[in-house]
């Protein structure tokens, strides 16, 4: 597909800022909203960039992921998708940790719109607990120790000692990367830890994760494909399919 010099442009400002709004692209390009939202959607298609509600964001490196903030508004769909199934699938009554992925956040929010089921909550994010503290037919447990501002999580040794404390039903878990060659990846090491620990003390194990994540490389394997593992996705290739048919991970999308 051929890119306009006003595509060039909005590439340009994307890669430069980031992160920017179709207001500020109709302001600079003298464009309508329009013409914006289908140029970004045709550069999305090219994956030249990550369009969002609004406007659009740089595509994630190899192996270090977006700010939270970014993350958070990309895959809004796929990921509303993925929390109504896991949500349908967990028992009532349930103890689930719920690692910081902003996919397990969508998940949080999902929670909240379902008073029938009771469950048990254990985090290490600031924004899940923000989401699921108002729900009384949540009960919250928070493991704090040292913050990492921009995850909005705790983490370090004592995150460890108080996760180490707790043994759950499902570990909710996202990722950075789902690789054939180097399994299940994240872009940081303290937060890897985090999803180790809550692995190791769940009795399942349900991995969340948008189609997005396939293929790619990361930074640190936090689990392999040995381990049975729940994926929920919202859509998978034939190729991934044949790959899975062999290992200990149960598909559901």
């Amino acid at each position: 597909m051929f890119i306009t010099e006003r595509q060039k442009k909005i590439i340009t400002l994307v890669h430069k800022k980031k992160l920017v709004k179709i207001k500020e692209l109709c302001q600079i390009l003298e464009v309508t909203e329009p013409t914006i939202r289908n140029d970004l959607q045709q550069l999305d298609q090219m994956k030249k960039l990550i369009q969002i509600r609004g406007g659009a964001t740089i595509l994630p490196d190899n192996k270090i992921d977006l700010p939270l903030a970014i993350r958070s508004q990309t895959m809004s769909k796929e990921k509303k998708y993925i929390a109504k199934q896991v949500i349908n699938d967990i028992p009532n009554d349930s103890i689930l940790f719920l690692d910081t992925a902003t996919t397990v956040l969508g998940i949080a929010e999902e929670m909240k719109n379902h008073p029938e089921k009771k469950l048990t909550v254990i985090t290490t994010s600031f924004d899940i607990m923000q989401v699921l503290m108002p729900c009384s037919h949540i009960s919250m447990i928070f493991c704090g120790g040292s913050v990492d501002s921009s995850e909005k999580a705790c983490v370090g040794e004592h995150t460890m000692k108080a996760l180490m404390q707790y043994h759950a039903d499902i570990a909710l878990i996202g990722c950075h990367a789902i690789s054939k060659t180097q399994g299940i990846l994240n872009g940081s090491l303290a937060l890897s830890d985090v999803k180790k620990r809550m692995i190791k003390n769940a009795t399942t194990t349900w991995l969340c994760a948008d189609h997005s994540k396939f293929g790619r490389s990361g930074l640190i394997t936090f689990l392999e494909f040995d381990k049975e593992i729940k994926l929920y996705t919202d859509s998978l290739t034939q190729e991934w399919r044949e790959f899975f048919t062999n290992s200990k991970v149960n598909i559901h999308y």
